[in-house]
């Protein structure tokens, strides 16, 4: 599932093959049950025609900021974004086509079909819904994720500390992966109860959420540099310290790593590290 880095990486692979300044000449979407709002007729006409003047994220959201409006694109489970040239067609389930003004087509290739996209004047209430992002562009912690704020979380509410993680309210793109990352660099049990951690628990918390995504953008820059785009590939996957199958070993101790379900999602984690 793309989280918050490759995301991330997504941005930084749109930038670097120059779509900013490209018109949109018109849209085909395949599957029209992709379309949050408006409705689909609508949301074609909005989009024919608009000038991509800048590519932003937020959280697991992607945004193409058009002269007519903002364009959100969410890859939820399955989505990859290519940009191709004309006569290329080896892109399997592409669900959207965005011709470009220069002749290349940027494809939403979504095998699951879970995808979305969103059109609007603003995104103010999409971003409403989002707590923080963990780190700014050097990669440190953000001006908006702050300690005293974070812990609060901890004392209102008393619920798995994954489950914590996966809350979109409360940090902002981290979903099921980084989140057992980020619990066995910070050595805490994802049965763990919030209410149940220490002041230093959870500061440790917050520094793994900060050095987990923050390591993990950078290692995905320097694939892309590398000319590996963010498509869930095994090259990107080998910053994981977990490996997200029955029977692999740690990272960290080379403890074979337990697999559970809290609260209907998978989960990984080390024994040994996290008892």
């Amino acid at each position: 599932m793309p989280e918050l880095p490759t995301v991330d990486a997504f941005r930084r692979y749109l930038i670097k093959e120059k779509l900013i300044g490209n018109r949109i000449t018109s849209v085909d979407v395949t599957w029209p049950r992709s379309i949050i709002s408006p409705d689909r007729d609508r949301f074609l006409d909005n989009i024919k025609d608009g000038v991509i003047t800048s590519i932003d994220r937020r959280g697991k959201w992607l945004f193409l900021v058009l002269d007519k409006g903002i364009l959100g694109i969410h890859l939820r489970m399955t989505g990859s974004l290519f940009v191709v040239g004309n006569a290329d067609d080896r892109i399997p389930y592409v669900r959207t086509t965005f011709d470009l003004q220069d002749g290349r087509k940027l494809l939403l290739s979504d095998p699951r079909k879970f995808g979305k996209l969103w059109f609007g004047d603003d995104n103010k209430e999409i971003l409403a819904k989002l707590g923080p992002e963990p780190v700014n562009e050097l990669l440190e912690s953000h001006a908006d994720f702050r300690f005293d704020e974070f812990s609060k979380h901890f004392i209102k509410r008393n619920i798995f500390l994954k489950t914590l993680l996966l809350d979109q309210a409360i940090v902002a793109g981290i979903g099921n992966i980084y989140a057992d990352e980020i619990l066995l660099h910070s050595k805490l049990s994802p049965f763990v109860r919030t209410s149940d951690l220490n002041k230093t628990d959870i500061e440790i918390l917050f520094e793994s959420i900060v050095i987990v995504i923050g390591d993990a953008i950078r290692d995905l820059d320097l694939l892309l540099q590398e000319g590996v785009l963010p498509v869930g590939n095994e090259e990107s996957k080998s910053h994981f310290k977990l490996p997200r199958f029955i029977g692999g070993e740690c990272q960290i101790c080379g403890s074979e790593v337990a697999w559970t379900k809290i609260n209907g999602r998978g989960t990984y984690y080390c024994e040994k590290c996290q008892g």
